[in-house]
């Protein structure tokens, strides 16, 4: 995440040599947050790496080797295989219920890849600056290189609502729609909102 920020100072600042010695100095003020958090859990639980060792508890398939695991990312096996039967990703061996129109088990390969669309679209269409592009592209993938292949892409949507930038795009379009048609869409985005609060309060497993 060091990158976009990294991209937005060198295009706001000319290049030379001490700008470029000012500038690092913002690679530890950009992980101030994480360091601290790591030294808490260190001096807590003994491992500053915890959080990161702690997700292994969370699996929906058996772990593979290590190239089987990137092979599978690269591929984007964790989308397809969420809607192939014979695939131990297959959303109905993991959440059969609720039907398919509020099941996010099935949906989650969708919103992942309507939120990378929208990227695409707003770093094409120069919605997005190069940074701002940038950004949502690390937090989008993020937690798919960290969590869709073992997890079969659990609660990726979850994960895509914080790619800011894509939201951006998504306001821009919407706001050259007409006023009914806005109306409609807040009132789809509502309802699903409040459903799926509704669920994340009953402890929905992959939420």
């Amino acid at each position: 995440m060091l990158v976009p920020l990294a991209m937005e100072y060198l295009r706001r600042e000319p290049f030379s040599f001490w700008r470029l010695l000012k500038g690092s100095l913002l690679i530890p003020a950009g992980l101030v947050g994480l360091i601290a958090f790591m030294f808490y859990q260190a001096n807590l639980f003994g491992d500053p790496f915890v959080f990161i060792r702690g997700q292994a508890a969370f699996c929906l398939r058996a772990l593979v080797s290590t190239a089987e695991h990137w092979y599978r990312l690269l591929t984007m096996e964790p989308l397809w295989g969420t809607y192939h039967a014979n695939s131990d990703a297959y959303w109905k061996l993991h959440a059969p219920a609720p039907a398919v129109l509020l099941n996010l088990q099935f949906w989650n390969p969708i919103y992942f890849f309507l939120t990378g669309i929208c990227l695409f679209y707003g770093w094409f269409q120069r919605v997005l600056s190069d940074s701002e592009s940038v950004l949502g592209a690390g937090l989008l993938l993020i937690p798919y290189l960290g969590r869709a292949e073992e997890f079969c892409m659990g609660s990726q949507a979850r994960y895509a609502s914080v790619a800011v930038p894509a939201m951006m795009v998504m306001g821009t379009l919407f706001s050259r729609q007409s006023t009914t048609v806005q109306f409609g869409m807040a009132a789809v985005a509502g309802a699903l909102l409040a459903i799926y609060s509704a669920m994340f309060s009953a402890w929905y497993f992959f939420l």
